[in-house]
């Protein structure tokens, strides 16, 4: 048990790197890409319709990755006004549920993100003419890596409580 526990600890580790890793290069991406269409449309009137379209689907899978990464650092929205108060034994308590709670959401995540993926697979985006399930993948991906940190938080919050 313990053994599967400390393997799950390290790949929540090693996906949030990746996490932190992908979506920087994104928002880089992005800004490169906004300078980009800015600068060619005041410099010579006219900028790449791909580009817009290139900043979308690069911001969507930069949000949906930062929030894996909120997740696992535990700074997913809360009002903890009253949470603060609590005792610790119920604080822990506390964050098992809302862990289950996002479990539950990404499991929703999951189901109907891998449905959509199946069902775009074939269309093309515009300007891009790239496969739509490239996009849509953002939404199943991310509930996957979000259900590992939380059951690696859950477990955490199980260990602490045995302490």
């Amino acid at each position: 048990m313990k053994a599967a526990g400390f393997a799950l600890e390290r790949a929540s580790d090693y996906l949030d790197i990746l996490c932190r890793i992908i979506a920087s290069c994104l928002i880089a991406i992005i800004a490169l890409l906004a300078a980009a269409q800015v600068g060619g449309r005041y410099f010579i009137g006219w900028s790449p319709v791909w580009i817009e379209e290139m900043t979308r689907y690069c911001f969507i899978w930069m949000t949906l990755l930062g929030a894996c990464v909120l997740v696992k650092r535990g700074e997913h929205a809360v009002i903890d006004v009253l949470v603060s108060a609590l005792p610790r034994s119920l604080k822990s308590i506390h964050t098992a549920l809302v862990l289950t709670v996002i479990i539950a959401t990404s499991a929703v995540l999951i189901f109907y993100g891998i449905k959509i993926v199946g069902i775009v697979g074939k269309q093309l985006s515009p300007a891009l003419r790239l496969s739509m399930a490239y996009v849509y993948l953002a939404v199943p991906v991310s509930g996957a890596i979000i259900t590992v940190h939380c059951v690696v938080g859950i477990l955490a919050e199980w260990r602490r409580g045995e302490e």
